[in-house]
């Protein structure tokens, strides 16, 4: 599920069909507007969304792509809804887009669902064009493209699909320095956990990891450096290949490969993805099934009920010829052989269109899409270091982090004891990252 956040000029913001005038079973009224339904385009296509507005400050912007950020929490029974004080809409506006078209309750009218990479940047793009066509008077706002996961491959080409349309499409950022991190002025993308070019910068990255949080022991480590090792300088192969690749590196299995530190699985939809795609495409062991019974603080992932409902399926304006359940994991949409290699998509960012910001980031407990992995993607981008890697900070002063900054805008930051999903490990640190990419110094 994508999402994709706008903050706008609310004086301008005009009424529509598509407000939500009721929520079922919200505890308290929210203090903000919102807005659901759909945006068709090309091919009898209709890309879902959902828009709260910003509960702050209206004057700042903001478009992005990721979860576990907005304002509502459903109760571990199904049937009440809770509004949560980390959401980004504290702080923005926030446009959460179901994409690619058969996520959630994104549909086409012929069910025939086959996306690509190429297909999904383009029907994105033809998503915020058709948003800012609704919704006329926001287009002039600055906004982030910004995504989680598999959003490193859905960013990067959405930015360069607007940016070569010479769409009038505000692409912007701002300029700030909060916690020791310094956001330069311009358009930029924001990626968390993601994913960027795995064949490329996973073997010894992934190895290192592994050792590192004792998923591995020494003697596997070092069979594998034997395996990867080229031989003229000692240096370790990080490319997949054959003998490197055919040396298994986990040996014991954690409960949650998205956060090895969490005694809790994932969804069963999100241990199927990891099982059908990346376990079987990386030569990675599955994620073994284990029962959430057993701990009573577990997750009950009870809003997939919640938004089934047809009360909520009506307040979200939700079309009655879509009759398929919403899941939080659409299986089988997707036309996927390998990730599409994004060092040429970033580099044409970067040398053709002057993009001006890259922020990538990482929770320092996730095995999905690691951060010594993305440390090496940031550093093969050869751009020189500004400064020390150092430390940043969560509202109440405790360590949130640490960042590198690099010349054209370019910054890694590392989110600690956060796993694949940062905002819902870590909620104040998240939002207290976007503060800085807004430029919020509350």
């Amino acid at each position: 599920m994508g999402h994709f956040t706008i903050l706008v000029n609310l004086t301008l913001c005009l009424k529509n069909d598509d407000q939500i005038i009721d929520l079922p079973g919200l505890s308290e009224k929210a203090n903000f507007r919102q807005y659901s339904g759909y945006i068709d385009i090309r091919d009898g296509k209709h890309y879902f969304y959902w828009f709260v507005e910003s509960q702050k400050d209206p004057e700042n912007s903001l478009f992005g792509a990721l979860v576990e950020n907005g304002p509502f929490r459903v109760s571990p029974d199904g049937k009440r809804v809770d509004q949560t004080p980390w959401a980004w809409n504290t702080v923005a506006n926030v446009v959460y887009l179901e994409s690619p078209i058969g996520v959630g309750f994104s549909y086409s009218d012929d069910k025939l669902y086959n996306s690509t990479d190429e297909s999904t940047a383009e029907d994105n793009h033809l998503f915020i064009e058709g948003f800012f066509k609704k919704y006329q008077s926001f287009k002039g706002n600055p906004f982030y493209i910004a995504g989680e996961s598999y959003g490193g491959i859905y960013c990067p080409m959405l930015a360069q699909r607007i940016l070569r349309s010479k769409s009038d499409i505000n692409l912007k950022a701002f300029p700030t320095d909060i916690g020791g991190l310094r956001w330069q002025e311009g358009n930029g993308v924001i990626i968390g956990n993601g994913i960027q070019n795995l064949d490329k910068y996973q073997a010894q990255p992934t190895a290192d990891f592994l050792l590192g949080h004792g998923l591995i022991k020494t003697d596997l480590f070092e069979k594998k450096i034997e395996n990867c090792c080229q031989c003229k300088s000692g240096d370790v192969q990080r490319e997949l290949s054959g003998k490197c690749d055919s040396v298994e590196l986990i040996e014991v299995h954690p409960v949650n490969y998205y956060n090895i530190y969490d005694k809790c699985p994932p969804p069963t939809a999100y241990i199927t993805n990891y099982n059908n795609y990346f376990a079987r495409m990386y030569s990675r062991p599955p994620m073994m099934s284990f029962n959430a019974n057993h701990y009573d603080d577990c997750p009950t992932y009870k809003h997939i009920d919640w938004i089934n409902t047809p009360e909520v399926r009506k307040a979200l304006h939700v079309s009655i010829d879509d009759t398929h359940k919403w899941a939080d994991c659409t299986d089988g949409i997707y036309h996927y052989t390998k990730p599409t290699p994004q060092f040429p998509v970033i580099n044409e960012l970067f040398d053709v269109y002057n993009l001006e910001k890259f922020v990538a980031f990482n929770g320092n407990f996730d095995t999905m899409c690691d951060h010594i992995t993305t440390q090496y993607f940031i550093d093969s981008l050869g751009i020189s270091k500004m400064s020390g890697y150092r430390p940043w900070y969560k509202s109440d002063g405790s360590v949130a982090g640490y960042v590198q900054n690099y010349k054209r805008g370019v910054t890694w930051v590392l989110v600690l004891a956060a796993g694949h999903m940062v905002p819902q490990n870590q909620p104040d640190s998240a939002l207290q990252m976007i503060k800085m990419v807004v430029d919020i110094k509350t």
